[in-house]
This record gives structure tokens, sequence and C-alpha cells, in this order.
């Protein structure tokens, strides 16, 4: 164990980038104080950790939801084509000229 302590910045930029660095990490393995510091910084991020989960969880029953409605876009949207395939095909018949063979 080195008799030099790391700071608490790059305790905390260790744990906050999860950047690998063998001999910070086996100075914590080995260092009860920097290990307990470390501890101590990781739970200073527990109620933000908390909140932005709470903000960016998704609500109950969003995945049912969003089938229900993407079923009813794609049905919508065979409707569009069937329709339009229908149109294209009512054009063709208004518009070509009949072949002179049938």
């Amino acid at each position: 164990m080195s008799l030099r302590h790391p700071s608490h910045k790059r305790l905390a930029g260790w744990l906050d980038t999860g950047d690998v660095d063998e001999g910070l990490e086996t100075h914590v393995e080995q260092c009860t104080r920097c290990a307990d510091e470390l501890e101590r910084i990781a739970g200073d991020d527990a109620p933000f950790d908390s909140a932005l989960s709470m903000v960016l969880e998704p609500t109950p029953g969003l995945e049912d939801r969003m089938a229900v409605r993407l079923a009813a876009a794609m049905r919508n949207r065979e409707l569009l084509m069937s329709m339009f395939g229908s149109a294209a095909q009512t054009a063709k018949i208004l518009f070509d000229p009949p072949d002179a063979t049938t």
C-alpha cells in the first residue's frame, strides 16, 4: 500500500468515469480509509440517482399502451395503402387507353 492516499477529487473522478486505474484500485482494496471514503462518495449520489430514476422511469403500463397504439397505427397504414392501391387502379382504368387487342 502506498503511503499517500488519493485525494477526494481523484476518488470521485475514478468513481464517476469507471476508468481503469490499477494503482488506485489496488490501493483502495488494501486501504480501509480510502475504501470507506469511496463508499461515502458513492453514497452522496444516492438521492440524485433516486430522483433521476423516478423521472426517467416509464409509467406503469407503458409497454401495453404502446403495443395497442402501434397495432392501430399499422392497421391504419395497411388501410391507407390499400386505399392508395385502389385509387391507383381506378386512375389507370380511367386514364390508360384500352389495348387494341382486347
